[in-house]
């Protein structure tokens, strides 16, 4: 609500705007300025007057002619109610993820720091784009507080539109037929129109008739712009209404939505697409410990050891996971960080960790000491703030969200293609089969089966 200092300069600015363009003219078909040039002019107006000897003529060009939505929009932006729009919608925003946090507790607020170091490091190093609206059924996120938002929207809404019929005075400035109506310092008076053309209007002088002040209609002006404030409003508030029906929020918002999924399924994942292959990474929460994870997808490798060489050995899906940290900073800030190289938490087998259960480390092979030196890069970058470490001549870790990207991306290499000849593993791939989905494929005609569903078929 504008202050009585603040309507009183709106006030005069209005005045003087209207002021500065003498005489504003309102016909049928528009809202029509003084031209000062006749080569330019749209229009001529005739004003006729009749004295005891002749009639006498006077002329005004006119340019035009502007709906008056359109000269009240011009009035709008004059007045930087345009500015007063940014401003709601602004808070509008924050108003919106205010009522998705009184649900919000401490542990989500928790959460909420490592959700956005997440989404921070999937838009910077998977160049997955977190574009301005994300859809929740997309991600299986549930709408929670959505209806709470919707409830809210619709008071807006319906506040916006009483002023929009309450400010309506578009009327006053609509001439009836055969008439026009001329707004100047002097009043707002009202002409007859003897004649008219595309071109040209006769106008009877002494058809003069007072219809109102000009402070009056200065008002009404104000009011009509004001409306196109409510009208951009209604708008905006009707799309982000919109939004929310559809189960789309903007990325601030979704950080909130992201947070409390992950608090009350204890899982989050977003695509992504990595060396050509589309899986999920995300965030999940085990015994209080938060990790970061990068999914492998099913896939299929060709056994290269002992009496099944040859043979074709499927493992489904399973999460590759990285232990991070976050840490509250003495500026008031904080910082996450991944502490320790990838592991697997669920109940799986593979050649390139030691156990089906448990928290096991994955065998990185000849990668192990690279990732291993990111580890410590991401703790002193974070501990203390260095801007990079350097791990080799071809690698430089410049954040704690690049060093978690690329240890994923690592773990991920490694155990889908991995398994290759030269490498000394703890099993072979055969000696898998039968634990948590991994087996050997018998029939050629599911392999093919599987090739025609996109699974990829790996032969070192």
């Amino acid at each position: 609500m504008a202050s009585g200092r603040e309507v009183l300069r709106l006030i005069e600015k209005a005045k003087s705007f209207l002021l500065d363009l003498n005489e504003i003219f309102f016909l049928p078909d528009g809202v029509y300025l003084v031209s000062k040039s006749k080569t330019v002019a749209n229009k001529v107006l005739i004003f006729e007057k009749m004295t005891d000897e002749e009639a006498v003529f006077n002329e005004v060009y006119l340019t035009g002619p502007l709906l008056l939505l359109e000269f009240t929009n011009i009035l709008y932006r004059y007045l930087r109610f345009d500015k007063g729009l940014k401003n709601y919608l602004r808070e509008l925003d924050e108003r919106i993820k205010d009522i998705m946090r009184r649900e919000i507790n401490t542990k989500i607020l928790d959460y909420m720091r490592y959700v956005k170091f997440f989404v921070s490091m999937l838009r910077k190093w998977f160049r997955t784009d977190i574009s301005e609206t994300v859809s929740l059924s997309e991600l299986g996120i549930e709408r929670s507080s959505v209806e709470k938002v919707l409830n809210y929207l619709q008071e807006e809404k319906t506040r916006a539109f009483s002023y929009v019929q309450r400010w309506d005075f578009t009327s006053v400035f609509l001439p009836p037929r055969e008439k026009i109506r001329v707004l100047s310092g002097e009043g707002f008076f009202e002409y007859t129109v003897s004649s008219s053309t595309p071109e040209k209007l006769i106008a009877l002088a002494d058809s003069k008739r007072f219809i109102a002040s000009f402070q009056e209609v200065l008002g009404k002006l104000l009011f009509l712009a004001a409306r196109n404030l409510e009208l951009e409003r209604l708008r905006h508030l009707m799309h982000i209404e919109k939004r929310f029906e559809e189960g789309l929020v903007s990325k601030d918002q979704l950080i909130i939505f992201l947070a409390k999924e992950l608090v009350s399924k204890g899982k989050i994942s977003l695509p992504v697409v990595v060396y050509g292959v589309k899986t999920m990474v995300g965030l999940r929460i085990a015994d209080e410990t938060v990790y970061a994870f990068i999914n492998t997808g099913e896939y299929v490798v060709k056994e290269i050891l002992g009496a099944e060489k040859g043979a074709y050995v499927y493992f489904p899906p399973v999460d590759i996971c990285v232990e991070l940290r976050a840490k509250n900073l003495p500026d008031g800030s904080y910082v996450v960080y991944p502490v320790q190289a990838p592991v697997i938490i669920d109940e799986y087998y593979h050649p390139s960790i030691r156990e089906r259960i448990g928290k096991r480390q994955v065998c990185l092979g000849d990668d192990r000491n690279f990732v291993n030196k990111i580890i410590v890069a991401a703790r002193e970058i974070a501990e203390n703030k260095k801007e990079s470490i350097q791990i080799n001549d071809e690698f430089t870790v410049i954040s704690t969200e690049h060093a978690l990207a690329e240890i994923l991306k690592k773990a991920f290499m490694v155990v889908r293609y991995g398994y290759r000849p030269g490498m000394t593993p703890y099993r072979s791939a055969a000696a898998c089969a039968g634990i948590a989905g991994v087996r050997i494929i018998k029939d050629k005609r599911e392999l093919e089966e599987l090739r025609e569903r996109g699974v990829e078929i790996i032969e070192p």
